[in-house]
């Protein structure tokens, strides 16, 4: 998505800010908020931005500031390295990452960061995605090395996580207004799962 744009798709408006993030503008705003990462689920693609099950979450927690870092089609090595950044600075009170396990991963070249998965346009990338990436041994190891890394910043920081899913997460619809991704009933029951967790 553009950044500081408001796109309209299936008839649902993403307002993207300043940073690219389907949030507003929080360059200035420090320690008053929830910070939320994962890839389109976490987004919202197909739902309106307060049917997702990340602003649910928010409103629970009664925070001023909602800060969603989701992208759409990333894994966790993006969420690592955006999670890597923006915390010293934003300095949330709180963190929820979702990540789902698709085999995505990223990397860095000289003209910015790629995401390769099964799914990649580029042929190159599928390529590499098959050659290196595809066993499920070497996905665990990285999602491992990956998380371990998010909770060792965190700890750091004082900052408490919530990995969404250690919990039950409830069986994708696919009926939010794209035909693939869930629907607004499904954020709503993915957010009560993580709020009764988060008040036991």
């Amino acid at each position: 998505y553009p950044k500081s744009q408001t796109v309209a798709r299936q008839g649902i408006q993403y307002h993207i800010n300043d940073q690219g993030w389907r949030t507003h503008n929080h360059s200035s705003d420090k320690g008053s908020g929830t910070m939320f990462l994962g890839c389109s689920f976490t987004f919202g693609e197909g739902v309106a931005l307060e049917d997702t099950w990340a602003h649910h979450v928010w409103k629970a927690h009664g925070t001023r500031c909602f800060w969603n870092l989701a992208v759409a089609g990333s894994g966790i090595d993006t969420m690592s390295r955006l999670f890597w950044h923006w915390a010293p600075l934003l300095k949330p009170q709180n963190v929820y990452v979702l990540n789902l396990l698709e085999p995505r991963r990223e990397f860095a070249t000289d003209d910015g960061f790629h995401c390769v998965s099964p799914h990649s346009e580029d042929v190159h990338d599928r390529d590499s995605m098959k050659r290196y990436f595809h066993w499920k041994r070497e996905q665990l190891i990285h999602g491992v090395r990956c998380r371990s890394w998010i909770s060792h910043v965190a700890l750091r920081l004082g900052i408490p996580v919530t990995w969404v899913d250690d919990h039950k997460i409830p069986p994708s619809d696919e009926k939010g207004a794209d035909g693939l991704h869930p629907s607004a009933g499904w954020h709503a029951n993915l957010a009560r799962v993580v709020i009764d967790a988060m008040e036991s």
